[in-house]
């Protein structure tokens, strides 16, 4: 196998030249893909859980927001309850 000089590599470390026929050449290769499928199974990954992070927050808030809507509504309906009630007997 010939020594590697800088012609028979690009920047991201794939081998060219004479090397690029070489089973040597081809598994790194086929390491190089496996790992990238990974990778962007990893980041599918995180970003779907960072999704269900973000739809579980929204979802506590509006029940959250829902909940104080609905305190407040009976609150409101108790008032003008009693002020109904203070009309009728006053």
């Amino acid at each position: 196998m010939p020594l590697l000089s800088e012609k028979h590599v690009f920047p991201d470390g794939i081998l060219t030249g004479e090397l690029a026929s070489t089973d040597r050449h081809s598994e790194i290769l086929d390491a190089r893909q496996e790992f990238k499928v990974v990778e962007v199974r990893v980041e599918e990954f995180k970003a779907q859980s960072m999704m269900v992070k973000v739809c579980h927050q929204a979802m506590l808030e509006s029940v959250a927001r829902a909940k104080a809507f609905l305190r407040l509504k009976k609150k409101s309906v108790s008032r003008k309850r009693a002020s109904q009630i203070r009309s009728l007997h006053g």
